[in-house]
């Protein structure tokens, strides 16, 4: 190549480009497989805890409510349960159910203390309401906990990215100048390079919906494609 020769695009900076690229897939393999590991190693944790334990680090309030609602709905269009502190409560006896059947249900017994007597009617009180909407939580995770202690018995898959392809839209700016051009700015790519002459490469994502710069002597839009095997 002579002096007079405009440089071939590989000696404005697509090489240094290729290679950000292959360095940006790398990170992004072993990034999602540290992930992937640390889940894992949290699942393995998860099924060693109790039932009760399972039930207050996964299940959250709001569903633990939903499904008292559920299991025990309300007597009017203002209450989603009928298990709240005040609300009227009637203890098993001889002939006579359990209203609400929250033994028969959650295989629960409530005790003094989780009911009073107020003006001649017998009530929930906050702790009842809370007992009970502890068995409710519990009800929920046993099967969600029994999954996860199977899923470990068994062996947890792992996803492994043995290979693979990567396809990059690219516009290539070819751009005359006599002195050093500023970096560019917003999504655009840094510079990648500089010609000892008068060219400098712009590599930017392609963009159909952004108008392109009239100031540019050549837009050449190209796809650059990168195929992978991961060796451990």
């Amino acid at each position: 190549m002579t002096a007079d020769e405009p440089p071939a695009p590989v000696e404005v900076g697509f090489g240094e480009f290729t290679a950000r690229l292959i360095s940006d897939v790398f990170d992004a393999v072993v990034a999602s497989q540290l992930a992937q590991e640390q889940r894992l190693a949290e699942l393995v944790a998860a099924a060693e805890w109790t039932v009760e334990e399972f039930a207050e680090r996964v299940i959250a309030d709001e569903e633990a409510k939903e499904e008292l609602a559920t299991l025990f709905p309300g007597r009017s269009v203002k209450a989603a349960t009928s298990v709240v502190a005040g609300a009227p409560y009637r203890p098993a006896r001889a002939g006579t159910p359990e209203e609400p059947p929250v033994e028969e249900v959650l295989g629960l017994r409530l005790v003094r203390g989780d009911y009073a007597t107020r003006r001649r009617q017998t009530v929930f009180t906050r702790r009842g309401v809370a007992r009970v909407a502890d068995a409710v939580r519990v009800r929920i995770a046993d099967a969600r906990h029994q999954a996860v202690r199977e899923m470990v018995r068994r062996g947890l898959p792992r996803v492994i990215a043995d290979g693979g392809r990567v396809n990059s839209k690219l516009t290539y700016e070819i751009v005359e100048s006599n002195r050093q051009q500023p970096a560019p700015s917003g999504a655009d790519l840094p510079v990648l390079g500089a010609a000892p002459a008068r060219l400098r490469l712009l590599v930017r994502p392609a963009d159909e919906r952004a108008p392109q710069t009239r100031e540019l002597q050549i837009n050449v839009f190209g796809e650059v494609e990168i195929s992978f095997t991961t060796l451990t």
